[in-house]
C-alpha cells in the first residue's frame, strides 16, 4: 500500500541557490510559507478523516531545502508536526532537502523530532549538469549524504531530474545506476519542466534549450524507471504532481502510467517467441497498465506483429 502523506509544501525555503528549473510556487501551488496555525489545522483535518492511515501516514515537508531553513524555523516546524508523531497518529515525518545540506549534527536533530525519511534533490550525478543548472552541489555531495542518511538509520530517497541542460540519454541512465548504487529504498524521476520566470524559461525562449517532449521523456525514462524496479527500490513517483503553468517539457496527467506501461512491455517482450496471437494472463493490478491509456497497447503489440489478449488472473504473476 502506497504511502498516504500529508504534503505541507514549503516553497524555496532555506534554498541557497536558485536552480535553472526551479519555480516551487508554480510546481506546489504554493505562495508562501504556511503558518504554525495552518500546518497544525491541517494535521488535525487529515486525522479526523475516515481513511486516515495512522501506521501508514507521514507527515511530509516538500518544495524547499527543509535542512537549510534557519535552524529556529525548522524546528518550530517540527515541533508542530512531531507530537502528533508521539501520540501515534502519524508513522513518521518526511523531509525534503539538498545534498549539501546534510551533516552528522542536522540528523541527530532530525532524529529527536521524529523525521524518518529524508528525500535528497539529487537531479544529476553528471557534474557538467549539475553546474549548467546552477544546483551549487555536487555528486560527491550526494554520495556523502546518502551514507550519513543511510547509516543514521533513516529511510533514503533519491531524487532525479533527466533532461536539463547538457544532460543526454546515456547521461541520464548512468545517474539512475550511481544513485541506484546508493541503496536508496525510495526514488522519484521527474523529467524536466520549463516554467516562466526561470533562467530555464529564458534559455527555452532564446532557442539554447530544446526540452524534452512527453515520447521523449518516455523513451529516456522507460529504462531508468525499468532499472529501479528490478532493485527493489520503490518508485515513488514519475512525473511533476502538478505542472499548472508550465509552458514546456515532459508533462502529461498520465504519464507514471505510460512508464509503467513501457516497463511492463519491456519484460514482457523479453518473455514472448516469435510473433503470433497469444492469450497472456495478467494479475488484475496491472490490467490498466497492459491495455494502456484508452486500451493504446493493444495497438502498439499489433505495430510490432503480435496480436495479444490480456486477461485477469489473480494467480498471474506481476510483471512490474
Amino acid at each position: 500500500m502506497k504511502h498516504a502523506n500529508l504534503a505541507i509544501f514549503i516553497p524555496f525555503a532555506g534554498c541557497p541557490h536558485q536552480c535553472s528549473f526551479c519555480d516551487q510556487h508554480l510546481i506546489t501551488g504554493a505562495q508562501r510559507m504556511p503558518s504554525i496555525q495552518l500546518i497544525e489545522d491541517m494535521i488535525k483535518l487529515c486525522v479526523s478523516r475516515p481513511n486516515h492511515r495512522r501506521d501508514l501516514a507521514q507527515i511530509a515537508f516538500f518544495g524547499g531545502s527543509f535542512t537549510c531553513i534557519p535552524k529556529e524555523q525548522m524546528i518550530a516546524l517540527l515541533e508542530a508536526a512531531s507530537p502528533y508523531v508521539e501520540k501515534g497518529l502519524f508513522s513518521g515525518i518526511r523531509i525534503s532537502t539538498r545534498p549539501d545540506g546534510i551533516n552528522e549534527e542536522m540528523l541527530n536533530l532530525l532524529k529527536k523530532y521524529h523525521v524518518t525519511s529524508i528525500e535528497l534533490g539529487a537531479q544529476s550525478m553528471d557534474p557538467a549538469v549539475l553546474q549548467a543548472a546552477r544546483r551549487g552541489h555536487t555528486p560527491e555531495d550526494t554520495i556523502q549524504a546518502s551514507k550519513q542518511i543511510k547509516d543514521a538509520g533513516f529511510t533514503l530517497g533519491l531524487q532525479m531530474l533527466p533532461g536539463l541542460p547538457l544532460d543526454t540519454p546515456e547521461k541520464a541512465l548512468d545517474t539512475a545506476m550511481r544513485l541506484i548504487a546508493l541503496k536508496p529504498q525510495e526514488m522519484r524521476v521527474y523529467p524536466a519542466v520549463v516554467f516562466p520566470g526561470t533562467s530555464l524559461y529564458e534559455q527555452y525562449k532564446n532557442g539554447s534549450y530544446r526540452p524534452l517532449s512527453v515520447d521523449e521523456a518516455l523513451q529516456w525514462t522507460i529504462p531508468i524507471a525499468d532499472e529501479i524496479l528490478k532493485h527493489k527500490i520503490t518508485l515513488l513517483k514519475v512525473g511533476l504532481h502538478q505542472a499548472d503553468g508550465a509552458v514546456a517539457g515532459a508533462f502529461h496527467p498520465a504519464f507514471g502510467e505510460m512508464v509503467r506501461t513501457g516497463v511492463f512491455n519491456k519484460r514482457l517482450l523479453e518473455r514472448l517467441p516469435q510473433k503470433g496471437v497469444y492469450t497472456i494472463k495478467v494479475h488484475p493490478k496491472e490490467l490498466s497498465i497492459a491495455l494502456g491509456q484508452k486500451r493504446s497497447n493493444l495497438d502498439y503489440w499489433k505495430s510490432l506483429g503480435y496480436e495479444l489478449h490480456f486477461s485477469p488472473d489473480t494467480t498471474a504473476e506481476f510483471i512490474i
